[in-house]
């Protein structure tokens, strides 16, 4: 308090700032790490674009999170200011787990971390993954409601069997074809833990 002034005064140290440097994968033993710095690092901002008109889709894109996280301007860009709050560093997690759901690699566990160089005045992001787990396969798969195609037939058309790698793609890639069949009026696909 400056009781001549008869105001309180307060006094910031802001600190270093610290700036974005690379992206460091740690553990990965399976789950190649350039899909993970990728996901961290891809950003749409900045392009300098205009905004796109309306466009008129038939069906929602395949991979609603993947659009998303591009257009966000949360990335993590060499040389901008490094983030250290939970919120942004919850976003960029998300962006981690959905890369490895990608990859089949859905039940990883991995520590975010935002580690500082003061000598560079830079903050590597580092992913450590603790354990990968296993890449999903496919165990059995279950066809239920059909009427004029067999089972066979379905799987013959979306090259399905089991055994094959599961990925948070392959759910969407089936959906998106089921509709372009023009065949059933409505359709669902549905993965579930073992």
């Amino acid at each position: 308090y400056n009781a001549q002034a008869d105001r309180v005064v307060v006094q910031i140290n802001e600190g270093v700032r610290y700036r974005c440097g690379p992206v460091e994968v740690v553990g990965a033993q399976k789950m190649p790490a350039g899909p993970i710095v990728q996901a961290l690092t891809a950003t749409n901002a900045g392009t300098g674009a205009l905004p796109l008109p309306f466009q008129f889709y038939d069906n929602a894109p395949a991979n609603r999170g993947a659009a998303a996280e591009t257009n966000s301007a949360d990335a993590w860009a060499e040389g901008r200011p490094a983030c250290f709050d939970v919120i942004s560093l919850r976003s960029l997690s998300s962006r981690v787990t959905n890369t490895l759901g990608q990859h089949g690699f859905f039940l990883s566990r991995f520590n975010l971390n935002v580690v500082t160089n003061a000598a560079t005045r830079t903050a590597t992001l580092q992913v450590k993954i603790t354990d990968e787990g296993a890449p999903a396969t496919i165990g059995s798969i279950t066809v239920v409601g059909n009427r004029k195609n067999s089972r066979e037939e379905l799987l013959n058309y979306l090259g399905l069997k089991p055994g094959m790698a599961f990925t948070s793609n392959l759910a969407a890639a089936i959906n998106d074809r089921l509709y372009h069949s023009a065949r059933f009026l409505t359709n669902s696909v549905l993965a579930g833990t073992p």
